[in-house]
């Protein structure tokens, strides 16, 4: 279910990490309009600069808010599980970075936001990314929620 709600933010228009962010907004205990405020400067591997990829950056965003560490001291397992993500998205996609994902896709890309029209959608490979690093998430959430039941 939150997979898809994350294409279908995709592709009415929100950033690659709003899709994500959006699409778990629940799970995370935020509003839908407050996780894509949150993850409004992550799109486009972070305010279109094509660094990290947005869907990474949009489920690490989630992320953080699932495992809920607040101390300092938590940054250890916080990085941790942050890093099986990237881990499993550049073992699919080869890199987090987006110019190096557009790039080898062979899609153009600019600084500025290129409006979202059919043929935009087609020459992207991201609403792939954003699917599948929600599935990804998703299944992460399941796995947390499943240890917390066993460990309370």
């Amino acid at each position: 279910m939150n997979v898809e709600r994350c294409a279908e933010l995709f592709l009415s228009g929100y950033n690659c990490a709003q899709a994500v962010a959006g699409g778990f907004a629940e799970a995370a205990g935020l509003t839908e309009e407050k996780a894509l405020a949150l993850a409004s400067c992550f799109g486009a591997g972070t305010c279109g600069t094509r660094n990290t990829c947005g869907a990474v950056n949009g489920a690490l965003i989630i992320l953080g808010a699932v495992l809920d560490k607040t101390s300092a001291d938590d940054k250890k397992q916080v990085y941790e599980e942050g890093r099986k993500l990237i881990e499993e998205f550049e073992k699919k996609f080869s890199t987090v970075v987006c110019k190096e994902l557009l790039t080898k896709a062979k899609a153009y890309f600019a600084e500025s936001p290129l409006p979202r029209t059919e043929s935009y959608y087609k020459a992207r490979p991201c609403l792939v990314f954003v699917k599948e690093t929600a599935e990804w998430l998703e299944n992460k959430i399941n796995e947390i929620k499943t240890k917390s039941l066993y460990n309370e």
